[in-house]
């Protein structure tokens, strides 16, 4: 669990649609997240039925004094831009004793409109209301804590990324597995991005989640390993990318904490 969240307590991302509050719910246990996404598809065999959403609500609000009469955490994957949204979910987790932390988002308003774009149709949301959605998520700090909220954090300030390295290192997945879900985990693999123009030869991308990430490259030379994390340089003054092999989960863990297991090559003091 993250230092900065007490167990148990109720965890309410605010975004627009597109910000990366899904992301971000991801990184905690599947079993503390409650999705009004997910319900709406269970109850009407789709994510974007928005006829669906008073009912999916409904689920929502018994789910969630269900886990908190048992001291269970959970993380509510919805917008949670409105106030008397907020404020029905504050009144749940008061009535069970628990705080509940909300957590903005960093995304600008451009990055959660190109992602709304790449969804599938069925999820994706009118332009008009995503802009709506981010203009009620922009509150303050200072507001959200007048309406009852325990704590409030920027996804960008919590050390969200090392959390699911740690769980992920900790499940002990097959060490110097080929592939990147064998090798880190299917947690881990659900926050890697590849960019669109890698290869033939390395592929680039990121772990990444709010504000944090670590670079990633798949090196396909005979003599180096999978996968490879970005670090600092052995040079203290170089700024040029550098890399050292990963395994599993456990060595992206130590080159994200800048202690790497292996041998660090630069791109440019090596070459």
């Amino acid at each position: 669990m993250l230092p900065q969240i007490p167990r148990p307590a109720v965890l309410m991302p605010v975004g627009a649609a597109g910000s990366g509050k899904s992301t971000f719910a991801r990184a905690f246990p599947p079993s503390w997240i409650l999705s009004a996404d997910s319900l709406r598809g269970q109850i009407a065999d789709d994510p974007g039925d928005q006829a669906a959403s008073q009912d999916a609500w409904t689920a929502l609000h018994l789910l969630l004094g269900y886990r908190l009469r048992r001291a269970r955490s959970a993380v509510v994957d919805a917008t949670n831009t409105g106030v008397a949204d907020r404020r029905a979910l504050l009144d749940i987790a008061d009535q069970h004793g628990v705080p509940a932390v909300a957590v903005t988002m960093p995304a600008t308003r451009e990055q959660c409109h190109r992602r709304n774009r790449i969804r599938p149709a069925a999820r994706r949301v009118p332009a008009s209301v995503l802009d709506r959605q981010f203009d009620l998520a922009a509150v303050s700090h200072q507001a959200l804590l007048d309406e009852g909220f325990s704590a409030v954090h920027c996804a960008a300030d919590l050390p969200v990324l090392r959390h699911v390295l740690q769980r992920a290192a900790a499940s002990g997945r097959e060490h110097g597995a080929p592939d990147v879900r064998a090798a880190f985990g299917d947690d881990l693999a659900a926050f890697l991005t590849w960019e669109p123009d890698s290869g033939p030869g390395d592929w680039y991308g990121a772990l990444a989640i709010g504000g944090e990430s670590l670079a990633i490259r798949q090196v396909e030379r005979e003599y180096d390993f999978g996968f490879e994390a970005g670090v600092r340089c052995w040079q203290p003054l170089c700024p040029a990318p550098a890399w050292t092999p990963v395994r599993d989960a456990a060595d992206l863990l130590a080159a994200y904490d800048g202690l790497p297991t292996d041998d660090i090559t630069c791109d440019a003091c090596d070459t």
